[in-house]
């Protein structure tokens, strides 16, 4: 056992080298202000900026709202046209049926969709040729036969035409015109909210890696100075060794030390550098000789539950998705209710038309052609329409229940993201202390063993042990970030 008197200066000169900095380091992360490096929400800018995920997921609501505009070519102008050919032998049943009949078509037109009234409008015209080779007749007239044909031989027929078709019941305003355009309304409000979600998600993800960043720096840090510290005690006890003040057993003790102290700081500059690596790719930018910033000790105060929960419940993306669902649904529901009315519509047509032997005279329309009638359709039974009202029924009751369930998990989630960031604020303040208190161990073991008054093993027990708890402290403190950094996401606040 060394000689106390001989080595109390030896005990002060270890004493001093024990990082006391450290847990001002630890507690106080403004001591090294002066230490530039990369921010949480510097890499996050940057990484919404550059990853092609958030152009992917933007992509998805482009994609939803050009499908909801192609429904609007429903109301578009449609062109139609037709010509034809055709040739026909009636049977000879009776003397003024033609012998045959042949000739061509031709029509061509625009019909379209009015959504605001659900009706149908349609303009046509159409030019004919028809010849007709007609039955011969004999007639007997005093002793003589007269003979003659029926039909004009070639006729030529042109008209112009305007139809529109109202509906009285089923689809009367147009709803049902309307129904797919407006559904994809409210998948493109979801859509959008969804992505939103999608985008913080994975925001908190990387964050949640850079935290990893930041305790793995804070970590390395300290089992740098671990190692600063083990290599002094192996120089003052290699040099004491030699002086034959200590035993050898002890000098053995320190080197040990040194080479645990060094093997551990290697292990997390593996890690360190294996998480850098991860986020410069996640990055897809150079990271330089960057080293995080740490923010780990930055402990914000979060607000009451109440005040908490009354902006999640007004803004909440999640919420407000399926209430874009729901009314969705209820739209749906309306279609339904609508589909399932009889189909009663007033059909009215006016047009010109004319005809002639020949062609010049037959484009003189000049003679009305107009029509006005109603017409009733309805299926027997109304089997189909009554069980996609039923379905669409069972869909809004659905997404309501959906509703209320996502509200209460949205409440639990809340207060245990609250309760949990109160337990950790006092787990840090019981850390603190549990640091200062390990500290003041270490120096009293390094005290007594210079006094001869203890054993070398208590001071590397001892600082193992202070080790450990400045490890603790840092881990509790990114516990407690990342807590926070989920509750901002719940709250809708990191994107």
């Amino acid at each position: 056992m060394p000689c106390p008197t001989k080595h109390y200066r030896l005990s002060k000169i270890l004493r001093s080298a024990i990082p006391g900095v450290l847990l001002l380091s630890v507690l106080h992360p403004q001591a090294r202000a002066d230490e530039a490096g990369l921010s949480l929400d510097g890499y996050l800018r940057r990484l919404k900026a550059t990853h092609p995920s958030f152009a992917a997921q933007e992509l998805r609501r482009d994609i939803a709202s050009a499908e909801q505009r192609a429904v609007l070519g429903g109301e578009e102008w449609h062109l139609y046209g037709s010509a034809g050919y055709f040739y026909t032998e009636p049977k000879q049943n009776y003397f003024d049926q033609p012998e045959k009949a042949y000739g061509y078509v031709a029509s061509a037109g625009a019909e379209r969709q009015v959504w605001a009234t659900g009706g149908r409008l349609a303009v046509r015209a159409n030019h004919d040729q028809t010849n007709i080779s007609p039955n011969t007749f004999q007639i007997p007239i005093a002793g003589e036969t007269l003979e003659g044909s029926l039909g004009p031989g070639r006729l030529f027929e042109t008209g112009g035409f305007v139809e529109y078709r109202q509906p009285l019941l089923k689809n009367f305003g147009g709803s049902l015109d309307r129904l797919q355009f407006e559904l994809g309304g409210y998948a493109v409000e979801a859509e959008s909210f969804q992505l939103q979600e999608a985008q913080e998600d994975f925001l908190l993800d990387i964050a949640h890696r850079f935290i990893d960043w930041e305790l793995l720096t804070e970590l390395r840090r300290i089992a740098s100075r671990r190692v600063e510290l083990a290599q002094t005690q192996r120089s003052l006890a290699d040099r004491k060794l030699h002086e034959n003040v200590i035993a050898e057993v002890d000098a053995l003790r320190a080197q040990s030390d040194a080479l645990s102290a060094k093997q551990a700081l290697a292990e997390l500059e593996s890690q360190w550098e294996a998480k850098r690596a991860e986020l410069h790719e996640i990055l897809g930018d150079d990271l330089g000789a960057a080293a995080p910033a740490v923010s780990l000790y930055d402990f914000d105060e979060a607000e009451s539950f109440e005040f908490l929960w009354a902006e999640l419940e007004e803004r909440s993306r999640l919420l407000r998705a399926i209430d874009a669902y729901h009314a969705q649904a209820v739209r749906q529901l309306q279609g339904a209710i609508e589909n399932a009315k009889a189909d009663l519509s007033i059909v009215a047509t006016a047009g010109i038309r004319g005809d002639d032997k020949n062609w010049v005279k037959s484009a003189a329309v000049d003679r009305p052609d107009s029509f006005l009638g109603i017409e009733f359709r309805h299926p027997l039974g109304n089997t189909a329409a009554e069980a996609s009202l039923a379905r669409a029924k069972l869909r809004v009751e659905q997404i309501s229940k959906e509703r209320a369930a996502t509200e209460r998990a949205l409440r639990a989630a809340l207060r245990s993201h609250l309760e949990r960031l109160s337990t950790l604020v006092a787990v840090l303040k019981i850390g603190s202390k549990e640091i200062r208190a390990a500290k003041a161990k270490t120096a009293e073991e390094l005290h007594r063993y210079y006094r001869g008054e203890g054993d070398f093993t208590f001071v590397l027990q001892s600082q193992d042990a202070e080790q450990r708890s400045e490890e603790r402290y840092i881990q509790t403190a990114a516990s407690r970030r990342r807590v926070w950094l989920s509750l901002l996401s719940l709250l809708d606040r990191l994107l």
